[in-house]
């Protein structure tokens, strides 16, 4: 007698390998729950989790429940919100990135204090995450039982968006690898209880709005084990505030990227000028030291880590800063042209030439 094998005889890992190579992997998770669980891998592997979201983003092109609605999402629902949870833990043996997205209200917390120990019960059970980012449209305070669950589960990567630091102290996460937050004075705290390899940082001014931020010195007893720091700033240069010492991590690549911030492209030429002759105030180290590049209003300043410069000879290949003052006119009579040939086009087209 031939004895015969079902493709539900098979164990979960063999179906797992099976079902990699299915395009589309709807109708196999259709079959029966036992398929449809392991489906899921694929499914749920990175989980968006959304509370609030902003009018642009309200209609969803594939909602997870029956009520990510614009009406559930642009405002907090209370009723949206918990199935929402319950349907993350649900899902929550296959999820290994999570995105949350909480656009906070005017005068609301990020969370309201009644959701947070749902909440915390909720994550408790999303044990196998191994990254995590924030998306929030306004600076908010993180609640501590994130933190805690962030230690709990060996989480890797972060990205804590615009969020501020929880009250209390934080405890040591050493197990994360990449790190991924903003540059004010308020978030701080976050950089003093990691030693990732890889950060990334952010500071958003503007015009009406500056959040504080004081100098930034990193040091070797802090991040023994970082080897690349990416800093992207949106910066009006009207002062000459010392922010950036990287002497103290010569084993790390240094990258900072400036965006300048222009009302008109006229302004770019003296924009520039007068933030090229603010630089060696920016940065307490020599900023001939660094590969300095420009493009219209981006300002790339970077240098590799000290082992990579002793190895390979490497010295700065672009020195932007550098330029003449005929260079600066040569820019400017450029940039003057260009508009005059356009207000020339804009006169013709309204038939006044």
């Amino acid at each position: 007698m031939v004895s015969t094998i079902c493709l539900t005889d098979l164990p979960n890992e063999t179906l797992l390998d099976i079902i990699a190579y299915q395009h589309d992997k709807e109708p196999t998770s259709l079959t029966c729950k036992r398929l449809n669980f392991i489906c899921g891998h694929w499914f749920f592997k990175k989980y968006h989790l959304r509370f609030r979201v902003e009018k642009s983003n309200s209609r969803l092109s594939t909602p997870l429940i029956a009520l990510d609605t614009p009406k559930t999402l642009l405002k907090w629902n209370r009723g949206a919100v918990l199935t929402r949870l319950a349907h993350l833990r649900d899902k929550a043996p296959h999820v290994r990135e999570l995105i949350i997205h909480n656009a906070s209200e005017k005068h609301m917390d990020l969370f309201p204090e009644d959701i947070i120990p749902i909440l915390e019960y909720t994550l408790k059970m999303c044990t196998k995450v191994l990254s995590v980012q924030f998306k929030t449209e306004s600076p908010g305070k993180l609640p501590m039982c994130f933190w805690e669950w962030f230690s709990a589960i060996g989480l890797q990567k972060v990205n804590i968006g615009r969020l501020t630091p929880p009250s209390g102290q934080l405890k040591l996460l050493d197990q994360i690898t990449a790190y991924e937050g903003c540059l004010y004075d308020e978030t701080r705290p976050f950089l003093e209880s990691i030693d990732p390899k890889e950060i990334k940082l952010n500071y958003y001014q503007y015009y009406n709005n500056t959040p504080r931020i004081s100098l930034f010195k990193p040091s070797n007893d802090q991040f023994r084990r970082l080897t690349m720091l990416n800093i992207k700033l949106t910066y009006d240069c009207r002062g000459e505030q010392e922010l950036f010492d990287f002497s103290a991590i010569p084993q790390t690549s240094i990258e900072v990227i400036f965006t300048l911030l222009v009302e008109y492209k006229m302004h770019i030429p003296i924009v520039w000028k007068t933030f090229k002759r603010s630089l060696p105030k920016i940065f307490v180290e020599d900023i001939n030291g660094f590969d300095v590049s420009r493009s219209r209003t981006i300002v790339a300043i970077s240098r590799p880590s000290k082992q990579y410069i002793i190895k390979t000879g490497w010295t700065p290949s672009s020195s932007d800063h550098m330029e003449s003052e005929k260079e600066e006119q040569k820019e400017q009579a450029a940039m003057n042209r260009y508009y005059e040939s356009r207000l020339q086009k804009q006169l013709k087209d309204m038939g006044v030439m």
